[in-house]
């Protein structure tokens, strides 16, 4: 039994709706010069000519290709590590890694965590020892827990050069009981005897490299090559079927992917969880010690003595901050065992040492108090440390959710993938090796996209996404190729023109062979582009981990220092026995390390870049900048490099016309013809046509659809219009209908004028007659030009890289300011993020303002990452700022609003540690000897609490922030 469905679609007419005109592929096109472009010799495309799909895809798998040279089998492990909450985590998981590698004879070759998407990779040698199970024992020993998502094989030869890692390929499938229409789990009993018949079924296929039985259940991944025509999950799950005894199913299981292992959603929704359960018993300790305490019955009632010196107040602070302190920040102590193993030391150091102090402290008043009779105020540090550690854990859930909001611009790119393929099939079901000259020898079934082996012949509608790449076997159709080429036009695709997977066919049908499948295709390769760049980013609270990675170890060797200093001098009786009679020598001691160690914990240092941030981030939204986070701040103030991508973020983005040329002065009739005759095409040209029409008509006459209308793909329109035969469209359009443009004439000069200008230049003839040329371009934004200007002021070195062809982009260039040198077009997204990384690689802090889907590489290649607001939704979720009033000239608001944000940061980190190494000294009772005056922890926990404040307070200011760069000196309304 086939796992497909077998209900086929009905076969109708491919492109019975569409007449069709044959374009000869020539040896190079008449517009953009690509050699064995699909719009052929003839081509008038003008400065929209977007035929470099090819390319596109080719050179999106050169740069996600490893740089290491691997010689001999290896494997590549995904994985998915929870609990890291900073980059020492992360950190500490490579050192991990990079360990194991030294301890097994080189075996890790590579590995690469992503904080980002609490994600990593790891190539390993075979048969030197380690595997899956070795890695995640590794991560899991360094604190940090761990599982593998899934492998593949690796083999590069010794002859360098390219990664070999894209001869194989991997694939899932599941055995089920029961028939495809009804599957059922099958027991663990039956996983066992039925794994004999799937090992035998798959070892007999050459094709195959490994299978590998995932724990999870009945599930299977195989390694094969998929080099290979017409082999993959299908061919695999039609070999294992043959083998299963009587009623069990084999069938394809989907691919893990970043959508589907969402390592980070989890991440927020624990952060979540424990903050909210620390809520439980922080907020009753902080109503009793700040708000009952002050009222006087209550007072009293708290306060009745359930034995001596031992109020009731001091049981229920006791019960309800203990398990803030050892369950809900039992995450500080596991990151300290972490941090201590590996010699990274980061906040939960910090956290832990403040925490564990002020609650130790607390527990020995009250024992003190109850063991003494007398009195004391020490229960109340039991709210310091429950307090804290909730504070503490509110930040790290904020600091999730942001994180979490750049993995759906991830999420959002796999699900361009449509779910299904319509797959073209022979008449008994059979694969086609070859595509048949009869259409007639063809049925279409429906199968999972997932499931589209290379070779597969598919299907792609009006409408409908293309499941992979491929290349046109039969048909045309317009696709819209946005997503990668950032540009609004569709492209025609012809027999032999490439298509790229997740475009959209907006005109005709066409039939493709697919070429690359899985996570080959160009769209998933753009994901891996944006994984790698969002692993390669450090956020900025990196300073405040630097920081704490000295602070440690100076605040314990203060701690152990100051307590053994006073014990010596108190038990040898070099200190006066006055000092501590009422105390004795360990408590009076004692008092003064926890003074010092609580007044040495800078818990300001955690505040220092959020509430700057915070504040910062309501600043940028009254200035139109909206702020994701803290991450890029640091180098967009200190940015030398600005890359602008030109549709969308220097232009409109959308075509306007330009030029409307009546040559034989019909005046409003013209308008009229033109405006119907486009009326019917869903063209973006069209569209921009027919707006222009309405506002000259002004509604003088209304516009219909003509309901003879036909459309030629990419060439252009005709019909009638009040008995008028009406035409637009471009040479070759023209051409074909016997209207030739002369060379020499004036209409030529005013068409080349018009493309000069970077302009699509169409032509319309009314009865016969060539009446009018249409001049359409993408407008320039009024910004643009003294945004560019503003920045080379402030010595700013701009870019624009634009998808678009030279012609357009050196017009635009003139526009705004730039010098051709600093322009690069037909730039495909790969292309976007290796002039980025050129730029970083000189030592230059780069900012990438974009808007398209094509800019999301880039963007998080970036050092930080500005999106146009009006741009699409996937580049607003990959950028780190959004400008949210679509006005580029924002840019320059964003970098001076980053500068002030970092200024007050830096200041921060002067408040949150003043406190701190002004009040050592104090706390560890070096002026006792003649002051005779020591700093209580209570006091010294107040100290710590002043300087959280001060920093809130240098935070707050930000408030008043003024953009020195005013909107309205570009005409733009506050």
């Amino acid at each position: 039994m086939d796992w497909f469905s077998p209900k086929k679609t009905a076969n109708e007419s491919h492109i019975d709706s569409m007449e069709l005109v044959e374009v000869k592929v020539e040896s190079e096109c008449a517009s953009c010069k690509r050699m064995n472009c699909p719009c052929g010799a003839d081509c008038q495309c003008g400065p929209f000519c977007r035929c470099v799909a090819k390319d596109l895809i080719e050179g999106v798998q050169a740069v996600t290709t490893l740089s290491e040279v691997f010689v001999g089998p290896h494997t590549a492990y995904e994985i998915s590590i929870g609990g890291m909450t900073c980059v020492n985590c992360s950190s500490a998981v490579e050192v991990a890694l990079r360990k194991l590698g030294e301890r097994n004879d080189g075996a890790v070759k590579e590995y690469c965590v992503n904080l980002v998407m609490h994600s990593g990779q790891v190539v390993v040698e075979d048969g030197k020892g380690v595997d899956g199970n070795v890695i995640v024992d590794t991560v899991e020993a360094a604190g940090y827990d761990c599982k593998v998502n899934r492998s593949s094989a690796v083999e590069k030869g010794s002859g360098g050069g390219k990664d070999e890692r894209d001869n194989y390929g991997t694939c899932r499938f599941k055995v089920l009981s029961g028939d495809v229409d009804d599957p059922q789990p099958v027991s663990a009993k039956e996983q066992d005897t039925l794994e004999e018949a799937v090992f035998d079924s798959v070892k007999k296929l050459d094709w195959v490299k490994n299978l590998t039985r995932m724990e999870d259940g009945p599930e299977y991944e195989v390694s094969f090559d998929k080099s290979r025509q017409n082999v993959g999950v299908r061919t695999l799950t039609k070999a294992v079927q043959s083998k299963l005894p009587s009623g069990y199913t084999a069938m394809p299981s989907p691919p893990s992917s970043p959508s589907s292992t969402d390592q980070s959603k989890v991440e927020m929704l624990k952060k979540r969880r424990a903050f909210l359960l620390s809520l439980i018993g922080t907020l009753p300790v902080f109503t009793i010690t700040m708000i009952l305490s002050r009222i006087h019955a209550a007072h009293e009632l708290l306060m009745t003595p359930i034995a001596p010196a031992f109020p009731v107040e001091s049981v229920i602070l006791f019960v309800f901050a203990t398990p803030v302190q050892f369950f809900s920040g039992w995450q500080f102590y596991r990151g300290t065992w972490a941090s201590l193993k590996t010699r990274m030391y980061g906040m939960d150091v910090l956290i832990c040492l403040g925490t564990t102090a002020s609650y130790m402290y607390a527990v020995l008043m009250v024992i003190l108090a109850a063991s003494t009779g007398k009195k004391n105020m020490g229960s109340h540090f039991f709210e310091t440390s429950a307090v804290l550690i909730s504070f503490v854990l509110l930040g790290k859930y904020l600091q999730a959710v942001a994180t979490r909001s750049t993995s759906k611009a991830i999420d959002k790119l796999c699900k361009l993938t449509p779910g299904t393929a319509t797959l073209c099939v022979g008449k008994g079901g059979e694969d086609l090796e070859e595509w048949p000259k009869d259409m007639k020898d063809v049925d279409e079934v429906q199968i999972p996209s997932y499931a589209v082996q290379r070779g597969d012949f598919l299907k792609v509608i009006r409408g409908s996404a293309a499941p992979c790449d491929g290349s046109v076997v039969e048909g045309t159709c317009s696709m819209d190729e946005s997503m990668v080429t950032g540009e609004s036009l569709p492209v025609l695709k012809i027999v032999d023109g490439d298509v790229i997977g997740g475009t959209v066919a907006v005109e005709g049908t066409c039939y493709i062979k697919a070429e690359n499948v899985g996570d080959d295709t160009a769209l998933s390769q753009i994901v891996q582009l944006m994984v790698r760049a969002q692993g390669a980013k450090a956020p900025i609270q990196q300073f405040a981990d630097d920081i704490s990675a000295v602070f440690v170890p100076v605040v314990l060797c203060c701690f152990a220092l100051t307590f053994s200093v006073w014990l010596l001098v108190t038990y040898t009786g070099a200190a006066p026995a006055k000092w501590y009679e009422d105390q004795g020598e360990f408590m009076f001691s004692f008092l003064f390390a926890i003074a010092t160690l609580v007044i040495a914990c800078p818990c300001a240092l955690g505040l220092a870049a959020p509430t700057a941030v915070m504040v910062g981030t309501g600043v940028g939204a009254k200035n139109g900048i909206l702020i994701k986070g803290g991450e890029g701040l640091e180098k967009l103030a200190r940015v030398k490099a600005i890359v602008f991508d030109k549709t969308g973020t220097l232009t409109m983005g959308k075509p306007e016309v330009d030029a409307f040329v009546d040559l034989k002065e019909m005046g409003e009739d013209l308008l009229y013809y033109v405006g119907c005759a486009e009326k019917s095409s869903e063209h973006p040209l069209a569209v921009a046509v027919v707006r222009y029409c309405e506002e000259k008509l002004d509604g003088k006459r209304a516009l219909f659809s003509p309901p003879d209308f036909k459309a030629i793909t990419g060439k252009g329109v005709s019909c009638a219009v009040d008995g008028k035969a009406v035409m637009i469209g471009n040479r070759s359009f023209m051409a074909t209908r016997g209207l030739q443009v002369d060379e020499a004439g004036p209409v030529e000069k005013r068409l080349v004028e018009m493309e000069n200008e970077g302009q699509t230049a169409i032509l319309v003839s009314v009865d016969d007659e060539i009446c009018a040329i249409v001049g359409i371009s993408d407008q320039l934004k009024p910004d643009s030009a003294q945004t560019i200007k503003r920045l080379q002021a402030m010595n700013v070195d701009c870019w624009m890289v634009t998808g678009d062809n030279k012609r357009t982009a050196e017009a635009i260039a003139k526009r705004v300011g730039l010098s051709e040198a600093n322009i690069i077009a037909e730039a495909l997204p790969a292309g976007k993020v290796i002039k980025v990384e050129s730029l970083q690689s000189e030592g230059k802090a780069v900012a990438m303002v974009g808007d398209g889907i094509n800019d999301s590489p880039a963007l998080v290649q970036a050092d930080v990452g500005i999106a146009i607001g009006a741009g699409t939704e996937i580049a607003i979720e990959a950028a780190d700022m959004v400008l949210i009033r679509n006005a580029v000239s924002d840019a320059v608001v964003a970098i001076e609003l980053s500068k002030a944000i970092f200024s007050r940061i830096k200041l921060n980190f002067v408040w949150a540690l003043g406190y701190n190494s002004m009040g050592i000294p104090i706390a560890a009772g070096i002026f006792y000897p003649w002051w005779e005056v020591s700093l209580p922890p209570i006091l010294a926990a107040l100290a710590m609490a002043l300087s959280s404040i001060s920093v809130v307070l240098s935070s707050i200011l930000l408030m008043w922030w003024k953009p020195k760069f005013r909107i309205a000196e570009l005409g733009f309304e506050q």
